[in-house]
């Protein structure tokens, strides 16, 4: 059961990483009815993808940074990515629980006004992400302490700053300017735009993937580059159709 989690093989985390992104846009089509045009499709999917990656690696290295600074605790940072490959499946139960429970994506929960930062009126927090969030503390928990010498409350202290740097400062407010950017600039430009915001977080923690899995530093990076790229272009396409369409 230790290694129940376990991907040791850099190739093999990509493609579950992928799979569990493929999952979560198929559904969203079932979720989100505005996803009717091909191109929109295929931006959703870059989009989640680059987003899940982001999360898979920002998680586990604020919380570990935590731990390190604030706690002076040591931290297996390889082991930890190493075995936190395959929670992710929660992602796509996102949007299987908030289809099952009718939750829109974008349902407003009144007393989430008392959380500081959450901006209710741009919030993205279905039922999917309420039944999550409590999973990927616990795993990550119970990750934190198994590979460092931490406390539970030490490692449930970081990973619960983690969630919250992450999901109530860092999306809540990138959101907010996505639905901005769409009501001027149309879906594929906002799409460009939020994927962007989704990979500044990879240029410093880039590295850390592929050492995890014993390969060279360098090679993340460059995907890392094209995405931007890519984020970039979708971002003019998404302008020209925008001047078109006036």
């Amino acid at each position: 059961m230790k290694t129940l989690f376990q991907i040791s093989n850099s190739s093999r985390a990509y493609a579950w990483l992928l799979g569990f992104a493929l999952a979560r846009t198929i559904l969203d089509f079932f979720w989100i009815p505005i996803y009717v045009r091909f191109i929109y499709k295929l931006a959703s999917l870059f989009n989640t993808t680059v987003y899940l990656f982001t999360l898979y690696l920002f998680v586990p290295a604020m919380a570990g940074y935590v731990l390190k600074r604030v706690f002076s605790r040591q931290v297996n940072d390889n082991a930890i990515l190493q075995g936190s490959v395959l929670i992710w499946i929660v992602y796509p139960m996102v949007t299987v629980i908030s289809l099952i429970a009718k939750s829109p994506p974008t349902q407003t929960i009144e007393w989430f006004r008392y959380i500081p930062t959450f901006m209710v009126e741009h919030n993205f927090l279905p039922a999917g992400m309420v039944a999550v969030i409590p999973i990927l503390l616990v795993f990550y928990t119970r990750l934190m302490v198994r590979h460092s010498n931490a406390s539970w409350l030490q490692a449930f202290s970081s990973v619960l700053l983690s969630l919250w740097v992450i999901y109530l400062l860092y999306y809540q407010w990138t959101l907010s300017l996505f639905y901005y950017v769409i009501r001027h600039y149309g879906f594929v430009f906002g799409f460009g735009y939020a994927t962007l915001t989704y990979l500044i977080p990879l240029f410093p923690l880039a590295g850390r993937f592929h050492e995890a899995f014993g390969d060279h530093r360098v090679m993340l990076p460059r995907p890392v580059l094209v995405c931007t790229l890519m984020s970039v272009g979708l971002m003019a396409v998404g302008l020209l159709m925008a001047l078109s369409s006036t």
